[in-house]
C-alpha cells in the first residue's frame, strides 16, 4: 500500500463513514423525538436484540473475509475464497432468518411489538448479503463510500415520509431495516463493476468447516463484544423502565454513530498490516504509530467538538421525556475516545493473527459488565448502565496495549 493507496482509502473511508454515521446520527435525533421515549425504547430494544442474533451470521466473519481476501494475488483466487465465505453467510442468514420469525410469530407480545419485529427481519436477510469484507480486502473503498451515499438517500427521504408520529414504531424499523437491503444490493453491483468479481452461490460443506474452523475467533470476539456491549441495555429493560431505556440508547446509539469511525479507520490499515507482518517488518511498525497518530488524533478533536455541541444535543430534547441525558453524555463521550484508543492496538494484533487474545479481551469485559451491570442499574439507572459500559471498555484497552507491545516479535521490536 503506498502512501497515495493509503490517503485514496482513508478518503473514501471517511466520505463512507461520515454519510453512513451521519445518517445514523440523523435516524436517532430524529426517532428519539418523533416516537417518544416509550416508543423509541421499544425500537431500541427489538433492535439491539436483531442486531445481536445477526452476530450468528459472523460464523464466516467480516474481519477473516478481509484478511483472506487480502493475501489473493490473483481474481480467480479471490473469487474462490470470497464464494465459500459469502454462501456460508446467506445460507446461514436464510435460518436465522427462519427461526427469528418463527420466534416472533408464537411468542405472546401485543400487535406493535410483533409487527416491529418481524420488519426488522428484512435487516438480518441483508447483513447476510454483505459483501463488505470483499470491498475492504481488495482497497476497494470507492465502492462502499457509493453505496454508503446511496442507502442515505433512500433511508432519509423514506424516514420524513413514513414517520410522522409517535405510533409509527413499526414503520421506523421497516425503513430502517429495507435502507440496509439498498446498502446490500448496492455492495454487489459495485463488486461487479469496480473489482471484477462475481460470486456464485455454491455449497461447499468442507470449504465451510474449514472457514468456521479458522474464524471461530473472530465469531467468538464479535458475540462477547456484542454481549459487553448489550448487557447494561438488557438489565435496563429488565430492572427499570422504557424511558430510561430510550435515555440509555439515544446517547448510546448517537456514540456509536461516532464510534464507527474507531473501527472503520483502521480497518484502512488492515489489509496491509496483514500483507506487511512478518515480511516487512520495519513498515508493520511505522503504519501501526501512523495509526495510534491518527487515532489519538481523532480522540483529541472528537473531545473539543463534544464539548461545544453538548449544548445543542441536550436542548434538542426535554429532560422530563430523557431524564438523565446531560450525565449520559458526559460518560458516553469518554467511550468514543477509548474506541479510538482500542482499536489502534487490536487492528494490529488482529493482523498478527492474535484473534485469541482478542477473544480474552472480550470474555473479561463481559464478565466483568455481566457482574456490575445489575446492580449498577439498580442502583443509579441509566447512568449505571453508562459506568458498567465504560469500565469494561476500559479493561479492554488496558489488555489489548499490554498484549500488543507483548507479542511483537523480538524482530520487530528491535526496529
Amino acid at each position: 500500500m503506498t502512501n497515495k493507496t493509503l490517503i485514496n482509502g482513508l478518503s473514501w473511508t471517511l466520505v463512507g463513514e461520515f454519510v453512513n454515521k451521519a445518517t445514523l446520527f440523523f435516524a436517532t435525533m430524529y426517532f428519539a423525538k418523533i416516537l417518544n421515549a416509550e416508543g423509541y425504547g421499544l425500537f431500541s430494544l427489538i433492535q439491539s436484540i436483531v442486531m445481536y442474533t445477526v452476530m450468528l451470521i459472523e460464523i464466516s466473519p467480516t474481519m477473516y473475509g478481509i484478511r483472506e481476501v487480502a493475501k489473493q494475488d490473483e481474481l480467480a483466487t479471490v473469487t474462490i475464497k470470497a464464494q465459500a465465505i459469502f454462501s456460508l453467510r446467506v445460507f446461514s442468514g436464510l435460518l436465522i432468518s427462519a427461526v427469528y420469525l418463527l420466534t416472533v410469530l408464537l411468542i405472546d407480545i401485543n400487535n406493535t411489538t410483533r409487527q416491529t419485529a418481524l420488519y426488522f427481519c428484512f435487516y438480518i436477510l441483508s447483513y447476510s448479503l454483505y459483501t463488505d469484507w470483499l470491498h475492504k480486502g481488495r482497497e476497494n473503498f470507492k465502492g462502499i463510500a457509493i453505496a454508503s451515499l446511496t442507502q442515505a438517500l433512500f433511508f432519509i427521504p423514506g424516514v420524513l415520509i413514513l414517520i410522522q408520529k409517535p405510533d409509527d414504531v413499526a414503520f421506523a424499523a421497516l425503513v430502517w431495516s429495507l435502507s440496509f437491503t439498498i446498502h446490500a444490493i448496492m455492495l454487489i453491483i459495485q463488486q461487479k463493476n469496480e473489482i471484477g468479481v462475481f460470486i456464485p452461490i455454491g455449497i461447499n460443506v468442507k470449504q465451510w468447516k474449514y472457514n468456521i474452523l479458522e474464524s471461530y475467533h473472530f465469531t467468538l470476539n464479535g458475540l462477547l463484544g456484542m454481549a459487553y456491549q448489550y448487557i447494561p441495555l438488557f438489565a435496563l429493560s429488565v430492572f427499570s423502565t422504557l424511558s430510561a431505556v430510550a435515555s440509555f440508547s439515544l446517547v448510546y446509539k448517537m456514540a456509536f454513530a461516532i464510534c464507527g469511525l474507531a473501527f472503520y479507520l483502521p480497518s484502512v490499515f488492515y489489509p496491509r498490516l496483514s500483507a506487511l507482518y512478518n515480511k516487512e517488518n520495519k513498515r508493520f511498525i511505522r503504519l501501526q504509530k501512523k495509526l495510534l497518530l491518527i487515532m489519538l488524533t481523532g480522540a483529541g478533536l472528537f473531545l473539543v467538538m463534544a464539548y461545544f455541541g453538548k449544548g445543542y444535543i441536550i436542548d434538542y430534547f426535554t429532560d422530563e421525556k430523557y431524564p438523565e441525558i446531560g450525565s449520559l453524555y458526559n460518560l458516553l463521550s469518554l467511550l468514543i475516545v477509548a474506541y479510538l484508543i482500542r482499536f489502534s492496538f487490536n487492528v494490529p494484533l488482529l493482523a498478527m493473527e492474535k484473534q485469541s487474545i482478542i477473544t480474552k479481551q472480550m470474555f473479561v469485559a463481559s464478565l466483568f459488565v455481566l457482574c456490575v451491570s445489575v446492580p449498577l442499574v439498580l442502583y443509579y439507572g441509566a447512568i449505571g448502565a453508562a459506568v458498567s459500559v465504560l469500565s469494561g471498555e476500559l479493561i479492554i484497552i488496558l489488555i489489548a496495549a499490554l498484549s500488543y507491545y507483548k507479542n511483537i516479535p523480538k524482530e520487530i521490536s528491535r526496529v
